[in-house]
């Protein structure tokens, strides 16, 4: 088969695809200026007994501030795996806020300390 098969392949397959898909579509809305906005995602693996979590933030933009992805074993309901995704969206974001409280410049005459670690009492939210 040569690649412009392929391709055809391919497209006639997508255009497949796309029919089955429901008639409305999501958009992404942009948060208010100066905010961030969190869209997690959960999918479930039920051949390898496992599920996927994930999750982007976003500025008001549009643009991609940081992105997670996090793999757990086990058998869960999708109600269950939506929990636990908004769950773990949440634990990183308290971790990017508790590195971004831990990091502190304290000047000095002579020297610069540079705090680069999290705080006993905020590494354990």
């Amino acid at each position: 088969m040569t690649y412009v098969n392929e391709f055809q392949a391919q497209e006639l397959k997508e255009d497949t695809m796309q029919k089955a898909r429901p008639a409305h579509s999501l958009c992404w809305k942009a948060p208010s200026p100066g905010h961030l906005k969190i869209n997690i995602d959960a999918s479930i693996h039920r051949d390898h007994n496992s599920v996927g979590l994930g999750g982007v933030i976003r500025d008001n933009e549009g643009v991609v501030c940081v992105c997670f992805s996090t793999c757990l074993r086990g058998s869960l309901t999708v109600e269950i795996t939506e929990l636990l995704s908004i769950c773990e969206a949440l634990y990183f974001v308290v971790r990017l806020v508790a590195h971004a409280l831990a990091k502190v410049d304290f000047d000095y005459p002579r020297n610069m300390l540079w705090v680069d670690s999290i705080p006993m009492l905020i590494g354990q939210l």
